[in-house]
């Protein structure tokens, strides 16, 4: 059994990963305390991280509090949030809103967990999505120069730390809550079943996780297929 931090445990992509290491030792970090709770009295070995990831100065604290093993296996970040509009729209607040969660928090998360990281020489899993390459549409800029700064993240701690495997996710669009208010609005219907499953992206970076210590997985690219 491995041990793992998962951010965005209770949504999306990141609850889906945690039925996917339900086994293992878990560390589970959410902005809802109560879901938190509720999540982790259904699991073997999980304990609750409450954390607003969107003010990262309170980040160190919520570690503390928790408390890191010796050896973290792993860290999954799968808390992710968007808004939308275009650029002559976006107030500085919200420039500021995206890149807390989607940037600062992450690189400061990162920094809490590198000591167990560097001792079980274990794994970071960015959960990125395809607007990490490219701009996807209009109303989308904030979102995806948040996306593209996590690829330069995790480029720089790939090269810092070569103890730490780092893996980033790019997911074509998955059947989440952020999908559901994109395509609202685009003004268009949202129908899950056109999408990736979350169940679907959360094994594949489980098996990230589990490879093999000799071996590492650079960057996945994850799309529905058709």
């Amino acid at each position: 059994m491995g041990s793992y931090l998962i951010t965005g445990a209770t949504r999306g992509i990141g609850r889906a990963l945690v039925d996917e290491l339900a086994d293992d030792d878990l560390i589970l970090a959410a902005r809802d305390g109560n879901a938190l709770a509720a999540l982790c009295r259904t699991l073997r070995a999980a304990r609750p991280m409450p954390v607003d990831l969107g003010r990262p100065e309170t980040i160190a604290a919520a570690v503390e509090e928790v408390g890191l093993p010796e050896h973290l296996d792993g860290i999954v970040h799968a808390a992710g949030v968007i808004k939308l509009g275009r650029v002559e729209e976006l107030s500085l607040k919200t420039w500021n809103e995206v890149f807390a969660v989607n940037v600062t928090a992450i690189a400061e998360l990162t920094r809490l967990v590198l000591p167990p990281l560097r001792a079980a020489r274990g794994t970071t899993v960015f959960v990125n999505s395809g607007a990490g390459r490219a701009v996807s549409g209009r109303g989308n800029g904030v979102y995806s120069a948040s996306k593209h700064a996590l690829v330069a993240l995790a480029e720089a701690l790939r090269l810092e730390e070569p103890a730490v495997r780092v893996t980033s996710v790019f997911s074509g669009r998955t059947a989440t809550d952020m999908q559901r208010e994109l395509r609202a609005y685009e003004g268009e219907e949202y129908r899950p079943e056109d999408y990736l499953r979350p169940a679907v992206v959360a094994r594949i970076i489980a098996d990230a996780l589990r490879l093999p210590a000799d071996t590492t997985v650079g960057d996945l690219r994850v799309m529905p297929r058709g």
